[in-house]
């Protein structure tokens, strides 16, 4: 069995990988699958959100799995689990510091502040905090360094005998159409590095301690610990166990007691099979019959746990304080975004949406949107536009904060609309011919009228849908996109 898992982890790993390398254009299967599957992240946004949605039904299934098998997904499928738990060769036997309750206050925590409003599952969550970091720290570096490949190989294409230019030229040119390079250049900003070093030292972590972030904060954990606590799958000592303590000094996450074998914590066990693998007896197996341990949590530290949810969420709904009760008229959202209102505590941040768009438009905000939106996808019209014959964001929304529709309606929803800023405008000011907006409007949204000796642009409101398309390629920065609200 313990062959199997680790066949198992790493299919599961190179799968995710794939994912973070793909094109949510071209494949069915996108990039937010895992977060999909995120029984924490479903939780926390329909209590924070007051709202229903329909992928938050495929989370029961990991539910219901770990109520009969335990935290077989921290064991056997999780990324974020499979990284932490092979960086490091170091053994449980020395560990003389042991944080594992922290991530049941924390769960708490996040719940608590969830009930009341405020939802801050984004910062804590594995598949989010992995997703963020690889997606848009990793992926732009990946795509640098094959482009930087391709410049090479075609310069050297351009040297040296025949058979070797060719061969250097198809090495650019198959680089260069890779599924790596299909989508455009997505840029390596602070943010990304931030992102990146987070995945980076949860990963590093675990040269401390093995598993550092599955035993210690991991809050998905947590909840799944909960549920498995009365699971019917659990690890069961037979009568020839001697008490070697081989098992005990292996277990990743020292889930079995360290005075008797036989007693096993099983909100901590990972299901991985490492005890039974080890056993020089064979009799470590697993059934229902075993008699486990819980965790001895301090419920002091739990109602404060709880209360500071409730006092953070509290001075977010404040308007004088917060911005959640408070909708904002400064920001761009992606075409399907609901009501900014739900939209903030809907929002996964799992940046799924910025990595799909092909064409750069979606960002992280930061103060834009303030205190509530941070982290939120908004366009910035500056940075790449929104392509009128694309609906790839709303394919990968995994909590339907942006919600689905197809290509053929985009002309009808429209995210703001674009002004003349007439001051700036080299047709309107100096009497240039300057029509680049309305050569490039694909919603034909943009025409002309004759001032003094020039055609000048102007805007049909009705046309325009505030896709961006115009404040992008304006080179004089004449004509901006408002929001509709």
């Amino acid at each position: 069995m313990k062959k199997l898992r680790l066949v198992f982890q790493f299919l599961i790993l190179a799968f995710f990988l794939w994912l973070i390398l793909g094109s949510a254009e071209k494949y069915p299967i996108k990039l937010d699958l895992f977060c999909r599957v995120d029984p924490l992240l479903a939780l926390t946004v329909l209590i924070s959100s007051r709202s229903f949605f329909m992928y938050s039904l495929t989370s029961l299934g990991i539910i219901i799995f770990t109520a009969v098998f335990g935290r077989f997904f921290c064991g056997w499928i999780c990324p974020m689990g499979t990284l932490t738990e092979y960086i490091s060769t170091k053994k449980n036997s020395n560990y003389k510091f042991n944080f594992s309750k922290f991530k049941y206050y924390l769960l708490a925590f996040i719940f608590s502040s969830a009930v009341f409003g405020l939802n801050i599952s984004y910062f804590f969550d594995p598949f989010t905090i992995i997703t963020r970091g690889l997606a848009g720290g990793l992926y732009p570096l990946i795509q640098l360094f094959v482009r930087f490949l391709s410049d090479r190989f075609y310069d050297f294409s351009s040297s040296g005998n025949q058979i070797m230019s060719d061969i250097f030229y198809s090495l650019s040119d198959k680089l260069t159409s890779s599924r790596i390079l299909s989508v455009t250049q997505m840029p390596f900003d602070w943010f990304a590095s931030i992102s990146l070093f987070i995945v980076i030292l949860i990963v590093c972590l675990s040269f401390a301690q093995k598993r550092f972030w599955c035993r210690n904060l991991c809050p998905l954990g947590a909840f799944l610990g909960l549920l498995s606590r009365y699971s019917i799958f659990k690890r069961n000592v037979g009568s020839f166990c001697y008490h070697c303590k081989k098992c005990t000094n292996s277990c990743q996450t020292e889930a079995i007691d360290r005075e008797d074998p036989k007693k096993v914590l099983n909100m901590e066990c990972l299901n991985c099979f490492d005890c039974q693998s080890i056993c020089p007896k064979n009799s470590i197996g697993f059934c229902s019959k075993t008699k486990t341990t819980s965790a001895d949590l301090d419920k002091r530290r739990l109602l404060i746990s709880a209360g500071t949810g409730i006092a953070l969420a509290s001075i977010a709904n404040i308007d004088k304080f917060g911005v959640i009760k408070k909708e904002h008229k400064g920001v761009l959202r992606p075409p399907g975004a609901i009501s900014e209102s739900k939209f903030v505590n809907r929002c996964a941040r799992c940046a799924s949406c910025i990595k799909a768009c092909p064409t750069n438009a979606l960002h992280h905000a930061f103060g834009e949107a303030g205190v509530s939106g941070f982290l939120t996808p908004i366009v910035i019209p500056k940075r790449g536009y929104c392509k009128e014959n694309c609906n790839v964001c709303s394919t990968v929304c995994p909590t339907e904060a942006i919600g689905f529709f197809d290509v053929e309606d985009k002309k009808t929803i429209r995210i703001g609309k674009a002004v003349v800023l007439k001051g700036r405008c080299l047709a309107w000011v100096n009497n240039k011919d300057c029509l680049i907006c309305e050569e490039y409007c694909s919603y034909v949204a943009i025409h002309h009228t004759r001032v003094k000796d020039s055609d000048a642009p102007i805007v049909n409101e009705n046309a325009c849908v505030g896709c961006g398309q115009c404040e992008f390629i304006c080179p004089v920065d004449a004509i901006i996109i408002k929001p509709l609200n």
